[in-house]
């Protein structure tokens, strides 16, 4: 099973989408699997999905999305993905599973990288996972900090991946992924980037 977050929410079952129903139960998915592994308490749930005036049955709200969504994680197999702890939820998902997750190791392995050409390879993989805006199509003031810092890191390649005269080696085609990096940016965010 996949989560995906780099784009619109998503969750897919051997490439199958799994139904997770309307924006307040993706909403609070997408912040059990942000925290995943951790508990997160009912009144942050309840601020996350009604920012402003969350009304007097949110917790029994909350209570529906949660069983709605494992009825239908567990319709595909992963029925334990979301557990009840006191007091609030946690998300258990395996490891590499969750594209964030993929997206800040494949980050962090391009810095390691012995050669250009594989932290180019690297970053063009990170890339790849994202499909457009993080947590595209949901609106909550109180995830916007972390959308923030995820766009922030699809929008900047690492710095000690960029060639001495990045914009010389990227017009001169010397490091393979900076047009597509560039390209990409642009494709899935509308802001122009220069090469």
């Amino acid at each position: 099973m996949e989560f995906r977050l780099l784009g619109p929410i998503e969750v897919t079952a051997t490439g199958v989408p799994v139904p997770l129903g309307g924006a307040k139960p993706q909403t609070l998915l997408a912040a059990l699997l942000l925290e995943h592994g951790h508990i997160v308490p009912m009144p942050r749930l309840i601020d996350i999905i009604w920012p402003d005036d969350p009304p007097g049955t949110a917790k029994a709200a909350i209570q529906t999305y949660v069983k709605s969504l494992r009825q239908s994680l567990a319709r595909y197999g992963a029925a334990d993905v979301i557990v009840t702890r006191a007091p609030g939820y946690l998300a258990q998902i395996p490891a590499g599973s969750l594209d964030v997750d993929r997206f800040a190791q494949l980050l962090t392995e391009s810095r390691q990288a012995p050669t250009r050409e594989e932290t180019s390879d690297l970053l063009g993989a990170a890339l790849a996972l994202w499909r457009g805006p993080a947590l595209a199509g949901l609106r909550s003031s109180l995830l916007a900090g972390e959308v923030a810092r995820l766009e922030q890191l699809r929008l900047t390649p690492p710095r000690s991946a960029w060639p001495p005269n990045w914009r010389w080696a990227a017009t001169a085609g010397w490091w393979p992924n900076w047009p597509r990096w560039s390209a990409a940016i642009r494709s899935t965010s509308g802001c122009a980037a220069s090469t």
